[in-house]
């Protein structure tokens, strides 16, 4: 398995990072992450993460909500009665940050595409991004979403929005310099 390791902070670029603690994967690969500190930005980071072309084999655990939409156990009722709260919470948000009521957003990470639907139904225009593609197929299945894979955010022109949401997501991009560039020019 390729590894990336980073010798600079990948928040700020600084070299002075070191070795924090360590996470295990319980969920699907049972595997040992460390997790390294950056003194001068304060950030956090996963060392060693599994390149882009590996990393979604991590994903695929049917314990995994974001992409499965499972209500099996406790844990996962408890995250969608939470949730219901949550997407409400997230729209005001919306809605404050924008000044706007109603809007076009792009929603990247948007896994089964819950909040996206969520906003389509409060009169948004929704665009999602979503690199799993069963969580894709899922959002198709449970919302009639087309959500795209992150190539096609990636033109040269990109659309143009009104918001762009990130939810839960900057943790697992592996190009997070390239998203926000690429998020500026929306």
């Amino acid at each position: 398995m390729s590894r990336i390791f980073y010798q600079y902070c990948p928040l700020c670029g600084s070299d002075k990072i070191s070795h924090a603690l360590n996470a295990v994967d319980y969920t699907v690969s049972e595997s040992s992450f460390e997790i390294w500190h950056c003194a001068h930005c304060t950030g956090r980071f996963t060392q060693n993460i599994p390149d882009e072309s590996e990393i979604g084999a991590f994903y695929k655990s049917e314990e995994y909500i974001s992409h499965t939409e499972t209500k099996e156990g406790l844990v996962n009722r408890l995250y969608h009665s939470a949730r219901k709260i949550t997407l409400r919470s997230k729209q005001n948000w919306v809605k404050s940050a924008a000044k706007l009521k109603e809007g076009s957003l792009l929603d990247i990470g948007a896994g089964t595409g819950a909040f996206a639907h969520f906003m389509q139904q409060t009169g948004w225009q929704v665009t999602c991004i979503e690199p799993d593609e069963g969580a894709r197929a899922n959002a198709e299945t449970l919302y009639k979403l087309k959500a795209l894979p992150p190539e096609a955010f990636f033109g040269p022109e990109p659309a143009q929005f009104d918001v762009v949401t990130m939810w839960h997501v900057m943790e697992h991009v592996h190009n997070l310099h390239g998203y926000v560039e690429q998020i500026k020019k929306c």
